[in-house]
């Protein structure tokens, strides 16, 4: 009898640790879910594809597309993106991508309202150091992508070059840019791909219509401030 209670004793006791690891299992992949379903909010990115593949998208679109006003072509650039079926349409109350078949937040960095004769950088509600090369800028009346911090282009080309581990001149060639003095009273160190109009920039190439953009929205990159 008493060899009998031991060996029940035994299988309770291996019973209960059976259910305590199945608990365990299913709490771990539980968070695990959470957190591959998750946002990161410590570096402003996009979810789940790296900022890497965003600004390689970007620059491809960039190449000799012309017709793609702001939000338009930060759809295109996140619908480029290997995986992603729905690239949003980015408000400065975020909005959602669809990879892989699964829905992610976007995150963006807002400039809240921006007065004109403001600084972009400085309507943030983050500081811009914390910035990094892919995160999406949303303020009032346009959306664009942040490049990076650079005294010239030649110097973001070079850099961000290394960083994608492709030549300059392939990845850059027929984009359109334009260079201020970033000393000037409208240049800065900051740098943005974005789909704009070119009436005020002179010498960029017309555009066409695709999207419904008006005929002079063009993707280049510039340091407006």
């Amino acid at each position: 009898m008493k060899g009998l209670l031991n060996k029940n004793k035994k299988i309770y006791i291996g019973l209960l640790m059976m259910v305590l690891l199945c608990s365990i299992f299913l709490f771990v992949k539980v968070q695990y879910d959470k957190t591959k379903n998750a946002v990161t909010t410590t570096d402003n990115s996009l979810a789940p594809f790296s900022n890497v593949e965003l600004i390689k998208s970007a620059l491809s679109l960039g190449r000799g597309n012309t017709g793609y006003c702001c939000t338009h072509f930060i759809t295109g650039a996140i619908e480029g993106v290997p995986g992603v079926t729905d690239g949003g349409y980015p408000t400065q109350s975020g909005f959602s991508i669809t990879y892989n078949k699964t829905s992610y937040t976007a995150e963006l960095v807002t400039q809240g309202n921006k007065s004109y004769g403001t600084k972009w950088f400085n309507a943030t509600n983050l500081d811009v150091s914390k910035m990094k090369m892919g995160d999406i800028i949303v303020g009032r009346g346009h959306a664009m992508m942040y490049l990076g911090n650079y005294s010239s282009y030649d110097a973001l080309k070079n850099d961000i070059s290394s960083k994608l581990g492709v030549d300059a001149n392939t990845l850059f060639s027929n984009i359109a840019y334009k260079e201020y003095d970033v000393n000037g009273t409208v240049g800065s160190r900051y740098w943005v791909i974005e789909g704009n109009n070119n009436a005020s920039v002179p010498g960029l190439r017309r555009g066409t219509e695709p999207y419904g953009c008006g005929t002079r929205d063009v993707p280049f990159i510039r340091n407006y401030a």
